[in-house]
């Protein structure tokens, strides 16, 4: 009878099946893994979201308190930074307070921070006249006088007067009922910017200025569409740009113009108050603090600027129309605002990367 030992198959075929469900298991774990990771990741960001909601509300409530204070006076330098100050004595002083508040305050494991601004080269597109707006769309958009500028001009004044009879290059209400779809001609004032595109012939390029770059020529602002001049560029070639536009005199020839003062941290007090004012409000985490001691919120080296992400609101401040009341109200409220309005809005001469003057 032999010794040696007999080999039962069965045994072979159990370690295979005990090794194969070992395997599976492993790629179930490894994938269960990658997607724990990915929820965690998706779940950081949605945090990170309504933190920086939040921090932008809380600029928003600081910027309030600012506006509200009982008998303030509105100081402004030449880019168009507006502060409320209670005191004209110590207006410096105040201001200088104000502007470390508003750089960023911390919150939490964030900060916030907010601005206001007022335009006042801003243009009315209901007060201007025809001779003003052809060269409006001279200076924004580069469009010279002929068919072309007088079919523009004609149709904003056919959708802003009362009657419906077309002027010689304009439209009414019989050509915007042929339309697809048909629409009403206003006969009425502009309630908003964005509606001049229902007017004939305005395109989102002559309002918004795609395919017209800004520019410094002859001591003057050009291009960047109707917007940036209707909402106002505070740049003092925009200045000229406007004086342009409503005078039809360039600078060159204008014996009035004054020295402008060059020095743009100089805030001097508002006598008459801006009919608009534009409220930015932002909530941000740092990116310092990705991985890094918290304590640089605590520190003035720490701007919007250093920040990973940010929630940004946009608010546009108008005052009373009757003219009873100081108070300003909000006209528009954009809960995060898009990145090319507010470019739009904070416009200040030519931007660094197109500027090849």
């Amino acid at each position: 009878m032999s010794d040696a030992t007999s080999i039962n198959p069965k045994s072979g075929s159990a370690l295979l099946i005990v090794l194969g469900v070992m395997a599976i298991l492993s790629l179930l774990v490894v994938e269960f893994g990658r997607g724990l990771r990915a929820d965690l990741r998706a779940s950081g960001g949605f945090y990170e979201e309504a933190q920086n909601d939040q921090l932008a509300l809380s600029a928003l409530a600081a910027a309030q308190i600012e506006i509200s204070k009982a008998g303030a006076s509105i100081y402004a330098d030449a880019t168009g930074n507006v502060y409320f100050v209670t005191s004209d004595e110590t207006y410096d002083t105040e201001i200088s307070d104000l502007s470390q508040y508003r750089q960023g305050m911390a919150l939490g494991r964030g900060m916030f921070s907010y601005r206001i601004l007022a335009k006042p080269n801003a243009l009315d597109i209901n007060e201007l006249s025809a001779g003003a707006l052809g060269r409006l769309f001279e200076v924004a958009c580069g469009i010279e006088e002929g068919d072309e500028r007088s079919a523009l001009v004609d149709s904003i004044l056919d959708w802003i007067d009362s009657d419906s009879n077309p002027r010689a290059y304009g439209s009414e209400e019989d050509f915007y009922q042929t339309l697809v779809p048909p629409r009403h001609c206003r006969n009425a004032h502009f309630e908003t910017v964005e509606e001049l595109l229902l007017v004939n012939g305005i395109t989102p390029d002559l309002l918004f200025g795609y395919k017209h770059p800004v520019h410094l020529e002859d001591d003057m602002l050009l291009g960047g569409g109707l917007y940036r001049f209707l909402i106002g560029d505070n740049c003092p070639e925009a200045k000229a740009s406007v004086q342009y536009i409503q005078r039809g005199v360039l600078p060159s020839d204008d014996r009035r113009k004054e020295e402008e003062n060059k020095e743009t941290d100089v805030f001097t007090k508002v006598t008459v108050l801006p009919p608009v004012l534009y409220l930015v409000a932002e909530g941000f985490v740092a990116r310092a603090l990705d991985g890094e001691d918290e304590s640089v919120l605590n520190t003035d080296e720490t701007a919007p600027a250093d920040s990973a992400s940010r929630h940004i609101i946009l608010v546009k401040l108008v005052l009373p129309e009757n003219g009873k009341s100081t108070e300003y109200k909000v006209d528009d409220f954009y809960e995060n605002a898009a990145g090319e309005l507010l470019e739009k809005v904070l416009a200040y001469g030519v931007p660094e990367e197109t500027n090849e003057l």
